[in-house]
């Protein structure tokens, strides 16, 4: 049986990371260290969105489907 904090870390990564598709200039970072901080004790969610973070490096677009 899943505990309360990670049911919420597996609704997250399931249900709104994938829903993810934004475009961020890299010289505005604030809304990706706002979600930053509502995760940042879901460990399964971060590691996605870190990856995520990566391919906005690049791009500037903020997706899960790469």
């Amino acid at each position: 049986m899943l505990r309360e904090e990670e049911l919420l870390d597996s609704i997250i990564l399931t249900k709104i990371i994938p829903k993810i598709n934004v475009y961020i200039e890299n010289d505005n970072e604030e809304k990706i260290h706002k979600f930053e901080d509502l995760i940042k004790d879901k460990p399964n969610s971060m590691k996605v969105f870190n990856k995520m973070k990566l391919g906005w490096q690049d791009t500037e677009v903020l997706t899960f489907w790469r």
